[in-house]
């Protein structure tokens, strides 16, 4: 009886478990704009957002302006927002350049200090999908 008991428990946790995963979106990349930014005016902080998934890129364009020294890029996807994993943990490669002061939903303030040099700043979802932007300061 305590076999079979025991051998019950087990098939119903099992169960349960199994029933309580959801689909793993990993793996697909996130798409940051702007993609890259030049910074060399000093310390205006700038927005970054990610606007999409990789996995849209068939269904994406890009287009760039530049003006004087910021060159902005801009990804227009049809990939729906809703279909991140919030909430994004926003970081950046190298804090003596500068840091992340603000991010709420998709987007991050990225605030440049007095250093000069390439900063990578990166965007990770809940399923560790990943997003990255270069800022050259």
């Amino acid at each position: 009886m305590k076999q079979i008991i025991i051998s019950l428990l087990l098939v119903l946790s099992v169960g349960l478990f199994l029933c309580g995963c959801e689909e793993s979106k990993g793996n697909e990349g996130l798409i940051i704009s702007p993609s890259s930014r030049n910074m060399s005016d000093a310390g205006t902080p700038r927005w970054f957002a990610v606007i999409g998934k990789n996995d849209a890129a068939d269904s994406s364009s890009d287009s760039s302006t530049s003006t004087g020294t910021n060159t902005e890029s801009t990804v227009t996807s049809e990939m729906a927002l809703s279909d991140l994993s919030y909430p994004l943990e926003w970081s950046v490669s190298n804090p003596a350049l500068g840091t992340i002061t603000e991010s709420s939903g998709d987007s991050a303030l990225y605030q440049k200090n007095n250093a000069s040099g390439q900063q990578t700043i990166t965007a990770r979802d809940q399923y560790g999908n990943e997003g990255y932007a270069a800022v050259y300061q």
